[in-house]
């Protein structure tokens, strides 16, 4: 057998019967149970849970999808680095940097030519000119 518990007028607080506009004011009364309220707030309650776990989804997968793209330029820019440390090393053992009035042919990172003006050429070129290789530069030849 189910209790049920009296109901009045949020305004003028009369009686209600299962009507839900009071006999005396006429307003309309909203009255709500218990167990509709509980199930009102499980509705909204799961409604935000699946809304988060939609959100947290799409955000872990745009972090994955991140991740992949990081991980694409890492390997575009490991690659650049490769060629042009071949390049460096190419240039760095065939290019010759002297003066026109030096002795040496030097390396560019030499610091006897830092300040002067320069004239680049091959290596076998600046030998066959009669200059011979620095011995800060060359220190192995």
């Amino acid at each position: 057998m189910k209790i049920r518990h009296p109901k009045y007028c949020k305004y003028c607080g009369e009686l209600l019967d299962t009507d839900f506009t009071c006999p005396r004011c006429g307003h309309k009364n909203l009255i709500l149970d218990r167990k509709f309220l509980f199930k009102a707030y499980a509705i909204v309650i799961t409604l935000i849970a699946i809304i988060f776990a939609i959100a947290f989804g799409a955000l872990k997968e745009k972090s994955s999808d991140n991740i992949h793209s990081l991980e694409s330029s890492l390997n575009d820019v490991q690659q650049l680095n490769d060629e042009l440390s071949k390049k460096i090393r190419w240039y760095h053992n065939n290019v010759a940097i002297h003066t026109p009035n030096g002795e040496c042919y030097h390396k560019a990172d030499c610091h006897y030519i830092q300040d002067s003006f320069t004239q680049i050429t091959s290596l076998d070129h600046a030998r066959s000119l009669g200059y011979r290789p620095c011995s800060t530069c060359y220190l192995d030849e």
